[in-house]
Parts: structure tokens; sequence; C-alpha cells
């Protein structure tokens, strides 16, 4: 019920009360200035009852994930005390119990260029790339460079066809990191280099590719931004609003997700700090920069395609599987 539907000043007063209890056990927090603001809780330990996982939940999310990282280690234990790790290979040792397709075929496949090109649209982060309508300036890649990919076409050509996409990573400028700035001098790898070359640079790419993914569109574009949603339902609508009731059943664990995740994966003990080449502070650092680029455009989906040009793109299943999601919900 909504509140003009409560005609019984108890029901009304009801309402009142099961808000105030709310707005004191879910008090805001803004952990840094120009991140979302979520909720006051340093562990799990703080938050409500209503807001932690099940004993049941709770059960089966660490202990799946101690099973997990409990055979992972001892495989390598065992693999490291017999060999030393000379090759990339020598990770077939670890992971020999992959039963998931997917990841066997990328596993066998990951070297090759279509594969590469492949994850920008339909990988774990298909949301930058966008269509090429000029050369960037600090990008000076020119048609001799290119031949061999094009043939008898040329990058002018290509971006009237608008047949050339890109993915631009310019949201880590001014992370300190051993980089070099745009220069007459720095080096554009291409297919043509050499074999290790070229796959050196994909990795970095890809690596780099990944860590966006985690910071900015799974920590801050998901994780984060729902808090602040989800923090604002429970201190603002009882449990008998129709829209608390549509939203519940989807919100019911991920504040209690969130504060783990805090502490465990971007704290300074964290798994990202100890493994990402961005580490603690560029992590918020990162996070906070996203969050001002942030648009209302770019979280739905039909405009932010349309902004970055791939409405048209064929074999974009991200997009079309997305669409049918968004437009379900919609109607």
């Amino acid at each position: 019920k909504r509140f003009c539907d409560d005609l019984l000043p108890k029901f009304q007063s009801h309402r009142q009360d099961e808000l105030q209890a709310e707005q004191k056990l879910c008090r805001w927090k803004n952990e840094l200035p120009n991140l979302p603001k979520g909720i006051d809780a340093q562990s799990v330990d703080d938050l409500p009852m209503d807001l932690k996982f099940s004993c049941v939940k709770e059960l089966d999310f660490y202990v799946s994930g101690s099973e997990s990282l409990t055979e992972l280690t001892l495989k390598e234990l065992e693999y490291k005390f017999e060999h030393t790790w000379n090759k990339i290979e020598d990770f077939d040792h670890i992971f020999w119990n992959v039963k998931n397709p997917t990841a066997v075929f990328l596993k066998e496949h990951w070297k090759e260029d279509w594969v590469f090109g492949y994850q920008f649209l339909n990988g774990f982060n298909p949301v930058l790339i966008e269509k090429c309508k000029e050369i960037p300036k600090n990008f000076p890649v020119t048609d001799t460079m290119v031949k061999e990919s094009l043939g008898s076409s040329t990058l002018k050509q290509e971006i009237q066809n608008g047949d050339l996409y890109l993915v631009n990573y310019q949201i880590f400028d001014g992370i300190p990191a051993n980089l070099k700035q745009s220069a007459e001098d720095n080096p554009i790898f291409l297919p043509s280099d050499g074999e290790l070359d070229w796959l050196l640079a994909k990795m970095w790419v890809r690596s780099l590719d990944f860590q966006h993914f985690e910071l900015v569109s799974h920590l801050l574009r998901t994780h984060l931004i729902a808090e602040t949603f989800i923090v604002a339902t429970l201190r603002h609508l009882p449990a008998v609003h129709p829209v608390y009731k549509l939203l519940v059943s989807h919100i019911t664990y991920t504040i209690y997700i969130n504060t783990i995740g805090r502490s465990k994966l971007i704290g300074s003990k964290g798994y990202t700090s100890q493994t990402f080449g961005v580490k603690e502070d560029n992590n918020q650092f990162l996070s906070c920069k996203a969050f001002l680029a942030l648009t209302y455009r770019s979280l739905c989906l039909p405009d932010d395609l349309e902004d970055r040009g791939v409405t048209d793109l064929k074999g974009y299943y991200y997009k079309d599987d997305g669409l049918s999601i968004w437009f379900a919900i919609h109607e």
C-alpha cells in the first residue's frame, strides 16, 4: 500500500515508526566524497540482522569459496615444489580440472587475434567498444601500419563506412605508473610485429580491461551505485509499499556482499591491492574518477549503445541480450 491508501491513523503511525527504526539502523556514510553514498558499516557485524546472510546462505557462500581456494592452493603447492614456472603452459598443471567449456576453449585459443577482438564484444567487459569517428590525436596510426589488415582500403574509408571501432582507456590517465605520454617516438604495436611483441601487447590490454571491469563496470556501476538506492529504499519505503515489494527480492544480500568486498577486495590487504597493477589508493582514485564522469544515459542501455554508435554492430550479443532484458523490464 501507498501512504495515501492507509486511511487509519494507526496504520499511518505504524509506517512512520517503522521508517524511523530503519533510519536508525541504516545510516548513511560517505566513504569518499567522490563515490556513491553507502551504509555506515565497517564490517558485516555492524549490519542489521535483516541485511545479513541467512545461516544456509552464509554456509554456502564461505564453504564453496573456501573449497575452491583450498583446491587451487594445494595444486599450486604440489606443482611449485616439483617445478619452476617458466612458461604460460605451466598453468595447465594448476587448472587441470576446469570443466567449463568456455574456459577450456579460451585456454586453447586465447592467443588468436579473433578471440582477442571477440572479447571486446562479448567478454567480461563489453561496455567500452565504440564506433571510431576520427583517429585520436594521441594514437597516430597510419594506413601503412595497418595495410596488412585493411588491404586496399584506408582508415578514412573504414571510418566513413562505419566499420572502424576502438576502445579507449583514457580513464587510467593520471594514475601513477611507468608509462610514456603521447610522443612521436611512442611505439604502436601491430599484428605485423614480432609474434611475442604483439602477444605481450594484447596481454597488457586484457589486463587493463580486467582492471577496468572490476573497479568500474563491476564495483562502481553494479555494487556501489546499487547500494545507494538500496539504503534509500530501506530508509524511506515501508515494507508494505509496492515499490519496496518489487525491489526487495533483488536487493536482499547486496549490502552484505558490498561490505565484505570493501574489506576483502579493495582494502589495504584486499585481493585487488595484492594482484592488480592498480594498487589500493589508485583503486579508489579510478572508481572516483569514473563516478565523476558517470552520466545517467550511460546507465540506460539503449542510450548507452546509441552514444557509443554500436546499435547496428553485428555479433554484439551483449547488446542483443541486454536489450531483450531491458525492454522486458520496461514493459
